[in-house]
């Protein structure tokens, strides 16, 4: 406890409030991107997988059989590894959705090399064979980034807005570490917009990361040291764009989700045992004091609900 620092760093703050606010930035990332290709994290794509695989285990069991259905993943990023899951399951169409372009031609295919690497494991959680999916991704492979996202039955939508998709078009709405990057007012509403384009017998199914993401890149943080900040304070720390953090503890997103008129039909927080030591230890800020330990310290949500 004692090595904790309190803060991020100084110039990790000041770096990030430059990214969130800098003038022409989708078109300095198309261009840093040429020169530089988005490099994948190995420990990121590992946690993406079996959260995927885990997501997708929760989907069919309180939606059923994907087979010929319609998902929108809300926040796709870098690499669309959940999709091309989907995509080996027959889903009809896969919609991935972001705020700004991320993914590109490479990146897709990176996630295709990475899928067709681990096969085996991705088989036997699926009930697929490891050769079918070596199949399917062989035949979706194109050299046009238009083709080869049709092959796979994916369509990117970015930037995303709720106003261009018909009423009840989609059975699946899922995200993954993206819930908490977004303010809880916005949040509101993106949930109520949602409501109309689920089919009837639709659901989503999130995953949200309440995890402090300054900790991600550095481990002298406590995991949920953003917990002592009042308001003022996490303003001027907390940045905007990709790197916002709504603070939100799994409680509020299932009252949230009620109170849009959702039915909670599974709930899972997993709690760090480290973090209900630190937040024990550690003096809170007032709005985070009326939470029980197990909400302060859940640094995982799992949650599926469908239309009340």
């Amino acid at each position: 406890m004692n090595s904790r620092r309190h803060s991020p760093k100084i110039k990790s703050i000041i770096w990030a409030h430059i990214k969130a606010t800098m003038p022409f930035r989708q078109d300095l990332i198309k261009y840093k991107r040429i020169v530089t290709p988005y490099r994948t994290n190995p420990d990121n794509d590992w946690l993406a997988l079996e959260q995927g695989l885990d997501q997708i285990e929760l989907i069919r069991a309180y939606h059923g059989d994907l087979t010929g259905k319609v998902a929108l993943e809300m926040g796709t990023g870098w690499q669309p590894t959940i999709p091309m899951l989907l995509s080996l399951l027959d889903c009809e169409k896969i919609i991935l959705t972001d705020v700004e372009r991320l993914i590109s031609y490479s990146t897709v295919v990176d996630a295709m090399s990475f899928i067709s690497q681990n096969r085996e494991k991705i088989a036997a959680r699926l009930g697929l064979s490891p050769d079918g999916v070596a199949r399917s991704l062989g035949r979706a492979l194109s050299s046009d980034f238009d083709e080869l996202l049709k092959n796979l039955r994916m369509s990117y939508v970015a930037p995303y807005r709720i106003s261009e998709f018909e009423p009840g078009s989609v059975d699946v709405i899922y995200s993954r570490a993206v819930l908490e990057h977004i303010a809880r007012d916005d949040l509101a509403i993106i949930f109520k917009e949602q409501r109309s384009l689920l089919k009837s017998g639709g659901v989503m199914c999130h995953i949200i990361d309440n995890s402090d993401h300054w900790e991600h890149k550095d481990k002298a943080l406590s995991r949920v040291n953003f917990l002592r900040y009042n308001a003022l304070s996490w303003r001027v720390i907390n940045s905007r764009g990709q790197l916002y953090q709504n603070r939100m503890r799994h409680s509020e997103y299932v009252k949230l989700l009620e109170s849009c008129g959702y039915r909670i039909v599974f709930e899972k927080c997993d709690m760090d045992s480290n973090a209900a030591k630190d937040a024990a230890s550690m003096k809170l800020a007032k709005r985070f004091r009326k939470f029980d330990s197990r909400d302060l310290a859940g640094v995982t949500s799992y949650l599926v609900c469908s239309v009340v």
